[in-house]
């Protein structure tokens, strides 16, 4: 983007060097070729990251790291959903957004933090008869070969019987002869 003094630059910039000035001097705000140690940044209008601070380098203002910084946690997550039937505790997260460096302090609390929740009372199923299940709980099916529940939203739920669930054929005693 820029080059030597002897060629011309596209546009002017104050305290770079090579442009304008001979080698080892820089331009400064009025103009004219100084030193880059006379050369003045404006180091409020740059903006560092945590833990690093702006200084002028050769007449141009950079990040550098500081030596010591204190440690900082990131934001909290959501807190996680207490669900019916679940036990009532609700968990959130969160890390460290900038580490300690140096003799900075260290960040402290915890990364977790859990609470109790209020948990509600799940739905409950009634079959054909009126009979009402709780959530979870086993439900009677006319299919031997099923196996049926009442789920966390109040519906019957069923899933094919496998393996040494499914009831063994057996033959029953005989029955009296017919007249």
């Amino acid at each position: 983007e820029y080059q030597s003094s002897k060629a011309l630059c596209e546009e002017r910039k104050n305290c770079v060097s090579g442009c304008y000035c001979k080698k080892g001097f820089v331009e400064d705000k009025r103009g004219k070729c100084v030193k880059p140690k006379k050369c003045k940044c404006n180091l409020a209008k740059k903006k560092c990251k945590p833990c690093s601070k702006a200084t002028c380098v050769k007449g141009k203002a950079v990040c550098r790291p500081k030596s010591n910084c204190n440690c900082r946690w990131g934001p909290w997550t959501k807190w996680s959903k207490c669900r019916c039937g679940e036990i009532g505790i609700q968990k959130r997260t969160r890390v460290i957004k900038v580490p300690r460096l140096g003799k900075g302090k260290p960040c402290t609390g915890k990364n977790i933090n859990r609470r109790r929740c209020i948990l509600r009372a799940c739905a409950n199923c009634t079959d054909s008869s009126g009979n009402t299940y709780l959530a979870g709980s086993p439900m009677p099916t006319k299919n031997i070969c099923s196996n049926c529940y009442c789920n966390l939203k109040g519906k019957k739920e069923c899933s094919q019987k496998k393996g040494a669930d499914l009831p063994k054929a057996a033959w029953t005693t005989w029955s009296n002869w017919s007249n």
